[in-house]
């Protein structure tokens, strides 16, 4: 690996303390990079039942400990997925958790608008992972309900919801929606505000750790140490291959499309190359 010059490296700015320690849950920051308010860069760390705030560029600003639920019931819920979302142009903070989901306004103050999912089948079914399409938030059920929403005039509503298939997972990118089952995986596209199916692949994932979406591409990283990119939606396998010796726990992909990074319980880091046209992955660091 060739040397850098020391001021290619990230250089240190500041330190902020947290409020409680961090969690041990996975998939448990969530990051706001925007210019779109006065210098709102900050970050999310969950903590069961609550958030730490903490601003990173403006210090004047102070970190907080925001619990999902006040009153007697302050504190409860455990965190599942978290990410500040923006939805015809206004951006929320949005958790799911153990007791339905919450919009929080952009700094955690207050929350806009919360949904326990019990009126869909008179019982509180888990969520499972959302994602935002045409300005529409699609939230994924343990029931295999899809739950719609969406946000005009400063005010959030639900405004649909969807049956399909069972899953235990969800996300989605452009106008396209992917469902993650133990022994199947399904695409849909919106169209006039319903989901149609694309296509389905019945196989079992090897139980699957980690899945994320770049543009046209489905990588998904197995507990057995292989990764699997797929051409998105229509669920072509390009390559399958062998990275780690342990499971691989995040994956993430260069801007430029060139170089994939992946993490793993074998305690390594890799960079790699993709070369699609001999349909391989090489070059790890």
């Amino acid at each position: 690996m060739s040397e850098k010059k020391d001021d290619e490296f990230y250089k240190y700015n500041h330190t902020i303390g947290l409020v409680t320690n961090a969690s041990y849950l996975i998939q448990n920051l969530a990051l706001l990079n925007t210019e779109d308010y006065y210098k709102a860069d900050c970050l999310a760390v969950a903590h069961e039942g609550h958030i730490n705030y903490i601003p990173l560029v403006n210090t004047l600003r102070r970190c907080k400990y925001v619990p999902i639920c006040g009153g007697c019931d302050r504190g409860k819920g455990l965190i599942k997925w978290m990410k500040w979302v923006k939805m015809n142009n206004d951006t929320y903070f949005i958790c799911l958790s153990t007791i339905g989901i919450q919009f929080f306004d952009l700094e955690l103050t207050d929350v806009q608008f919360e949904f326990d999912f019990k009126e869909l089948n008179g019982r509180l079914s888990l969520p499972l992972g959302a994602c935002v399409l045409e300005d529409t938030l699609f939230v994924g059920t343990a029931m295999g309900i899809i739950v719609m929403f969406k946000s005009t005039d400063e005010c959030v509503k639900m405004i649909n919801h969807l049956q399909v298939s069972n899953f235990l997972y969800l996300d989605g990118a452009n106008d396209c929606l992917v469902t993650v089952s133990r022994e199947e995986m399904k695409t849909y596209r919106l169209v006039d505000g319903k989901l149609n199916l694309i296509s389905s692949l019945k196989e079992i994932l090897l139980l699957y750790s980690v899945l994320k979406i770049f543009n046209d591409n489905l990588f998904i990283g197995h507990h057995t140490g292989e990764l699997s990119l797929m051409s998105f939606s229509n669920l072509n396998i390009i390559i399958k291959q062998k990275l780690h010796d342990g499971e691989i726990t995040a994956i993430d992909y260069s801007i430029n499309k060139q170089i994939l990074l992946t993490a793993s319980e074998d305690l390594l880091l890799r960079a790699w190359k993709l070369d699609k046209t001999q349909r391989k992955v090489g070059g790890s660091h």
